[in-house]
């Protein structure tokens, strides 16, 4: 592995700025290993309960480089700062330590605890819309729709993102006691899928079909689907290899049933 690392962050004003910058990173020859988008809603929350000293941004842009010399690695450095400030980027920061690094992704890896310690009794839930990908050139329009979508439905999330490769990963809190948050959050879930499925994206970017997405793999697969179904039936006519996958079994399960309020049916989508 190459022994010289560095994370490179930058401050948008923009959902687009960021996207753009996010972008044009991945394609300007530097092969980062990772560029992460944080929007507003992680970054202040984040910044707040661990006090990092963040400047105000409607999101923060995360680009990770590595090289086999130093001299390599700060030129890398140098290419993403330019590309940042091109798109709007301000207070750029670079680290090359440990600690200085871990700082940076702070409000990435640290929103789930930042989320809950700020909201007692609410929890990070995982629906069928937690890593749609669409592609990269709606990126920014399918970011801000979803904003609006978890907006009106009232429901807390942020959104964080593989921004070099349209993954999109947005995390939802909620009381898993309330049965209006429940629906809220389905009546969203519907929506997100559609607009995912608008732009020609897909519902699954890597985590798979699996049994909570598999009521809406049919939108996205038509009846290509069916003809796996009888593949998959052909091979296991008893049903016994991963039962309930590949959307053989569209019941929708979203959550274990003891973390859901007492009532709580599927009945909306």
């Amino acid at each position: 592995l190459p022994p010289y690392k560095a994370s490179v962050a930058s401050f948008f004003n923009s959902v687009k700025d960021a996207l753009r910058a996010s972008t044009e990173t991945a394609r300007c020859g530097v092969n980062p290993s990772a560029i992460e988008f944080v929007d507003r809603t992680a970054l202040e929350t984040v910044n707040r309960v661990e006090n990092l000293g963040f400047p105000e941004a409607e999101a923060m842009v995360i680009v990770d480089l590595d090289g086999h010399s130093k001299s390599v690695l700060d030129e890398q450095v140098r290419t993403v700062a330019d590309t940042y400030l091109k798109h709007g980027g301000k207070d750029v920061q670079v680290a090359y330590d440990e600690e200085g690094i871990k700082r940076l992704w702070k409000p990435r890896l640290d929103i789930d605890i930042a989320m809950t310690r700020e909201r007692p009794g609410y929890r990070e839930v995982g629906m069928a819309i937690a890593d749609p990908c669409v592609p990269l050139s709606r990126m920014a329009e399918v970011i801000e729709e979803m904003q609006r979508i978890f907006k009106r439905h009232k429901i807390t999330s942020i959104i964080l993102a593989h921004a070099g490769v349209g993954i999109i990963h947005p995390a939802i809190f909620i009381d898993v006691n309330d049965e209006h948050q429940w629906r809220a959050l389905k009546k969203a879930e519907r929506e997100i899928v559609n607009l995912v499925l608008s732009v020609g994206g897909s519902i699954t970017g890597e985590h798979g079909v699996g049994i909570v997405k598999a009521p809406f793999a049919e939108l996205e697969l038509g009846e290509s689907l069916e003809i796996m179904r009888r593949i998959k039936r052909l091979l296991d006519p008893n049903g016994i290899l991963n039962p309930g996958k590949m959307a053989l079994d569209t019941a929708i399960r979203d959550v274990p049933g003891h973390i859901a309020f007492p009532k709580y049916q599927m009945d909306v989508v």
